[in-house]
């Protein structure tokens, strides 16, 4: 999501989004939120793997 302010990132995580950066963001950050959710999630058991038939 872009534009709105950070208000805005409540919408995102109303959406179902993990994690929320609001901008500017360093590469760091960025880096960080990406770890952070693939460590939640290991391959085969994030919550789309629910929804597969």
């Amino acid at each position: 999501m872009s534009g709105g302010g950070e208000f805005r990132l409540d919408y995102a995580a109303d959406l179902g989004a993990y994690r929320q950066l609001a901008k500017p963001f360093t590469q760091q950050q960025l880096l960080a939120a990406i770890t952070a959710v693939l460590a939640a999630y290991p391959p085969g058991s994030g919550p789309a793997e629910s929804t597969k038939t």
